[in-house]
């Protein structure tokens, strides 16, 4: 992996400037895989007048990549599927008479990886303006008008070709998808802000405004098969077809806010927000979110007399925020069919519902936030729970309505965690330095109230391991089988028990730095189905390793899978990860030239995970986050990385 970045800072008196470029390289670990990315970043502000300042902020990245054929599919054709069923003694490399076939599966991979194109390309482009005016000054009163707007502007294509010579394409004859998705959204911020200060101690600050969020999509997908030999172009095609989705939204805003400080120790915050969107059930109405927050500095009150703590601050805060449903939850769409030649229209699969509205958030959090020793020693100490009522869910309705989906407010969940933060630096002399962060969090879910029965969400079914929501029971919860599909038990659980980071900078000699960052997952489950398909093949690394009563760890896990028990994929994904360990070197002493600053150094990522899940990595999610994720599913393999670093400042 190539990094570089490069960056400019200038201005005067009224004009400030910023200016970066970065390009990256990265050489994937599997042959023909990689990913390239270039970026460029001006940020100009400028003062108009004394009583105005316009800010803007532009940016754009090109980027593109080939991640090849990796993950879960249903036909054999992904490199870790095939391999999973192919013994190591197979032979598939390349001959003077092509690929040889691949006997125990339907793809030879060496030939998929050699031959297929699975590549997409982005152009992004993001642009911010801020202006910031004086409407009103006095000695004791400033009240600025705000506008804030910017747009979110990109252009992806993807091309995936499969030629007829692969072993997999001998009915399809080849296969090219090709896409194309173009995404604008854009947005606007108008607020009043009035900062009232008639002493020391004592000001406000009150702000009103509206916002205004609007998105387009667009995106064309044409899957071509019967290709003429050679020929990715979608046109060169016996066979051809072509799907389109376009959606749009718009979502407003009202807010209003008051914050309040007193003699300099006691902050007090409280507002409100309205929100809309066309997404909602009904688009014109507007759902009431309020917030307040406290926040008390004992140590600046007059009756602290204290000097153990530098600073103490206890604070509690309250707030409320909706998440709108998808796009297509209020309407049932229509899909096309053609018939003879004759196209027409019906309702599609999913069922739209004229009830559907945002789902709630509502958190409590309280903590407290100290330092001691002259801000050697810092701890932030968080506690929250977070209640969701009415969370969106995707059900399938009842038979008879002829619909599989249906978007509906299906009940209530909450959260409760703690978060713990520590900053200290035991060591502050001229040539040596310590400093530590400690990070320490967990987060327990329980759904409190569901509408409807419980709903198996994701995966490949209780078979094999699934999710499940079920009031009383966590929403990260995993269960399966036990003997049979009409007993469906709890198996697992994806939440970890606690995680904890460890970040030490160590600086050494003057002029040397070492920090490294160790990363500590305890719990929290995965569901390795990778294993279950290597197991399927006898290829799994422990397979024929003996697990008494006369079998193997191999036979013994797919037997109890065979026998109805989901549980023997269903594993713990506890680690102990180096995440980055560094050596710097910074130059003090430079001839005088255009140099002002070099530092060199070596860095390592991922070198060491130490735990006992058996997959490629523990950090896995076949199908991203949410109700589905911690799926192991022949993923693209886990990577270690070195860099050596060279920063010039002139």
């Amino acid at each position: 992996t190539r990094n570089t970045g490069v960056s400019l800072v200038g201005g005067n008196e009224r004009t400030s400037f910023y200016i970066s470029g970065g390009l990256k390289d990265e050489q994937g670990i599997i042959k023909r895989t990689g990913y390239q990315y270039k970026s460029l970043r001006v940020n100009v502000d400028h003062r108009i007048t004394d009583n105005i300042k316009l800010g803007v902020s532009t940016t754009y990245i090109n980027s593109t990549s080939n991640r090849g054929l990796t993950n879960n599919d249903n036909n054999s054709v992904s490199y870790g599927v095939a391999l999973a069923a192919t013994p190591n003694f197979t032979e598939l490399h390349k001959t003077a008479l092509g690929y040889p076939d691949n006997k125990y599966s339907a793809s030879n991979p060496l030939q998929t990886r050699d031959l297929v194109s699975n590549a997409e390309a982005v152009n992004r482009f993001m642009t911010g303006v801020n202006l910031d005016a004086i409407l009103q000054k006095s000695d004791v009163s400033t009240t600025r008008f705000i506008a804030r707007g910017g747009f979110d502007f990109y252009d992806l294509k993807t091309n995936a070709w499969f030629p007829n010579e692969l072993q997999f394409m001998r009915v399809a004859e080849g296969t090219s998808a090709q896409s194309f998705t173009r995404s604008l959204n854009y947005n606007v911020i108008l607020s009043l802000v009035n900062n009232y200060n008639p002493s020391d101690k004592f000001s406000l600050t009150s702000s009103a405004g509206v916002t205004q969020e609007n998105g387009d999509f667009d995106n064309i997908l044409t899957v071509a098969t019967k290709l003429i030999a050679g020929q990715p172009n979608v046109d060169q095609s016996g066979a051809s077809t072509p799907t389109q989705l376009r959606n749009k939204f718009q979502d407003n805003g009202i807010f209003l806010q008051e914050e309040a400080t007193l003699i300099d120790a006691i902050t007090l915050t409280g507002g409100i927000r309205l929100d809309r969107s066309s997404n909602n059930g009904d688009a014109s109405k507007f759902y009431f979110y309020p917030k307040a927050g406290l926040s008390w500095n004992i140590t600046k009150m007059d009756f602290w007399k204290s000097t153990l703590f530098d600073n103490l601050k206890l604070r509690v805060a309250y707030g409320q925020a909706g998440n709108f449903p998808a796009f297509g939850s209020r309407f049932t769409t229509m899909s096309i069919f053609n018939m003879g030649g004759n196209v027409g229209l019906f309702p599609s699969i999913l069922r739209g519902s004229k009830d559907i509205k945002p789902e709630r958030t509502s958190e409590l959090e309280a903590g407290v936030d100290l330092s001691m020793f002259g801000g050697k020693l810092n701890l932030e100490f968080t506690v929250y729970e977070k209640r969701i009522t009415d969370f969106l869910l995707q059900r399938p309705p009842a038979g008879s309505s002829g619909f599989s989906q249906q978007f509906i407010n299906a009940g209530n969940l909450r959260n409760r965690g703690m978060e713990v933060s520590l900053n200290a630096t035991p060591v502050s002399q001229k040539d040596f330095r310590w400093t530590t962060t400690a990070n320490f969090w967990f987060n327990r879910s329980m759904v409190t109230k569901l509408k409807i029965d419980p709903v198996v969400l994701g995966v490949f079914g209780t078979s094999l391991g699934s999710f499940q929501i079920e009031e009383g029971r966590p929403a990260t919860q995993i269960v399966g089988n036990a003997g049979s599909p009409d007993n469906v038990v709890p198996i697992g659980d994806i939440e970890p028990k606690f995680q904890m980071n460890f970040l030490n900078e160590i600086g050494f000699m003057k002029n040397w730095s070492f920090r490294f960052l160790l990363h500590w997952k305890n719990g929290g489950d995965n569901i390795n189905l990778s294993q279950l398909l290597t197991d399927l093949g006898g290829t799994s690394v422990d397979f024929d390793e003996d697990a008494g009563a006369g079998t193997t760890k191999g036979k013994s896990r797919t037997k109890r899978f065979f026998d109805g028990y989901a549980d023997a994929y269903t594993q713990e994904a506890s680690y102990l990860r180096l995440r980055e360990v560094g050596l710097f070197y910074t130059f003090s002493k430079l001839p005088a030239s255009v140099i002002k600053g070099l530092r060199i150094g070596v860095s390592a990522n991922n070198f060491l995970t130490i735990t006992n899940y058996k997959g490629y990595d523990p950090e896995v999610s076949n199908f991203g986050t949410g109700f589905s994720s911690n799926v192991d599913v022949m993923p693209y393999p886990a990577s270690k990385r070195a860099t050596f670093h060279l920063t010039v400042d002139f």
